[in-house]
Parts: C-alpha cells; structure tokens; sequence
C-alpha cells in the first residue's frame, strides 16, 4: 500500500509538471503565432499590391491568402490547447479562477549534466518492483536470492531497442531458484491435502516468479526508453538551437540589404516569417527536452536525477 501511494504521488507530479510547462510552450507558441499572422498580413497586403500593378499573377496572391487562413486556424488550435491545460491545471489545483499563475518561456532552464548511463540496479527504486519484492516475501522467497538470479546488473544507456541488451539471457534457470531462494513454509508429509497443498503452492511461487520475472523486464524497458527518450529530445533541441542561430543570421542580411536597397520589403518580411517559423520549433524542442526529464525521473522512480548513480 505505501508502494501503490507513493507510484501515485510520482505519476501525479509528474503528470502536474508536464502539464505546467505545456501551457508554457502553449502560451509562447501562440504568441509567436500572433506574430506570423501579423507579418503574413502584411506579406498579402502588399501581394496585393504587387497584383494590382501586375507584378504577380492571382495564383500567387491567392498562395498568400490561403497560408494566411492556416495560420489562423493554427491559433485557434493553440488557443484551444492553451484553454485544455488551464482546466486540466486547475483540476490539479482545486481552483475555480480564471487563470493560472505560470513563469515565461524566457525564464525556463533546462537540466544540465543529468547522467546518461544507469546500472540496472536503479529499477529497485520503483514502487512496482518494491511491491513485487514485498509480494515474494510474502510467499516465502528469499529476496537475496532472487536479486541474484533475476536481477541482472549491466549499464541502461537509453539504446533503441531492448534487443542491444540481450534479454532473451537475462535470467538463470528456474529450477536452480526454486532450490536455492524459497523458505520453507510447510512440511511435506504423504497425505492428499497436503499434497494438494504443495501443488497449489508450487504453482502460487511461479505464479510469482513469473511476476517478478515480468516486472523486472517492464522497468528495464521504461527506464531505457526514458533515457532513448531524453537523449534525443535534447539533441533535437541542440540542432533546433543551431537552425535558430543560422535563421537569424539570414534575417539580419536581409535587414542590412534592404537598408541598402538591395531587397524589397517582402524579401524582409519572408525572412521574418522563416525565423519565426524556426522558433516555434526551437520552443516545442526546449519544452519538450524538459518533459522528457520528467518522463525520465518517473520511469526512474522518482529519485533526483543528479544523484542517480549514487549508492548503486
């Protein structure tokens, strides 16, 4: 019961927390959204009167006209998500207000130096395993033993694909477990209730020890697919970064050209729209990044992450 409140308590931060910096990414889109339909307003105004003196064909005006109307239903899309999460939040909260007191984009760091590589010991962390301990105490196992035989030590590293870590060969013979690892908890006198007894508890420890078997396997995968997870939302964000720093730069020379009048007011408005378009990209990379640290302290069970190779 301690176990099953406390994987509570860690889905239900986790879960708040993810939702919080949502809202966050929503908020920032939506504002750069506002921008883009600002800046593709002015490109289809002046499209227009590029048409009216023929120096574009209506195809082109119309092209201008029709990713106007996307972008305001991608607003609206924004807006909807932004509205999703404020309630959700509020559910979380217990508040009946309007709004929902959150921080700026500009002001949100991301974790650095979190380790990228966990023995495999880390999984006795987790509640669902500490309850399949418990459970195997319970019925007479000596955990000693089923650490020993089951619980495989080699390094997580966040590799796609459990098949990298061989587990087909994870686990030793069954039969020498249950010579070595159980307790005796009864006699085994001749008699057919106590016979059937022994059948009905033979079949109740691997009933068990495939459990144990089974978790073990499950926290392995959440764990490496957690940390495959992180890894490349933070290099996702990295290159983000780097496409958003090349943009601007674009950007730029094309103020400095048309300052020189070497290009047109729309060849700047492109350019605008364009790095715009890059920092949306920037935004969901960073936020997500951010979740993905979430998603790994929840598979990790809920220990600091900085000190996650600590005491293993």
């Amino acid at each position: 019961m301690k176990q099953a409140e406390r994987a509570t308590y860690i889905s239900l931060t986790s879960d708040f927390v993810s939702d919080y910096f949502n809202l966050i990414k929503a908020d920032e889109l939506l504002k750069i959204q506002n921008k883009l339909i600002e800046t593709q307003t002015a490109i289809v105004d002046k499209t227009k009167d590029k048409y009216k003196i023929g120096l574009c064909s209506i195809n082109e005006l119309l092209a201008e006209e029709k990713m106007l109307t996307t972008m305001k239903e991608e607003r609206n899309t924004h807006l909807k998500t932004q509205e999703t999460l404020i309630n959700s939040l509020r559910v979380y909260l217990g508040d009946s207000g309007d709004n929902v007191a959150r921080n700026d984009y500009e002001n949100i760091n991301l974790l650095k130096g979190i380790p990228t590589e966990y023995s495999s010991e880390i999984i006795e962390n987790r509640p669902d395993y500490l309850q399949e301990e418990d459970n195997i105490k319970r019925i007479g196992f000596d955990v000693r033993v089923a650490k020993r035989e089951f619980l495989p030590k080699f390094v997580i590293y966040g590799q796609i694909g459990l098949n990298a870590y061989h587990l087909d060969t994870l686990f030793n013979s069954a039969s020498q477990f249950f010579n070595a690892g159980i307790l005796p908890s009864i006699d085994l006198f001749s008699g057919g209730r106590k016979l059937a007894l022994l059948r009905y508890r033979k079949l109740e420890y691997e009933e068990a020890l495939n459990t144990y078997r089974k978790t073990i396997l499950e926290c392995i995968k959440e764990i490496n697919s957690g940390l495959a997870e992180y890894k490349t939302a933070s290099e996702n964000y990295e290159e983000s970064l780097n496409r958003l720093k090349m943009q601007n730069e674009i950007y730029d020379l094309m103020k400095d050209k048309h300052t020189i009048g070497a290009s047109s007011d729309l060849d700047v408005l492109y350019a605008e729209e364009a790095y715009m378009l890059v920092k949306k990209e920037e935004v969901s990379n960073k936020i997500n990044s951010l979740i993905a640290s979430i998603g790994l302290y929840k598979a990790v069970g809920g220990i600091d992450l900085y000190k996650i190779n600590e005491n293993l």
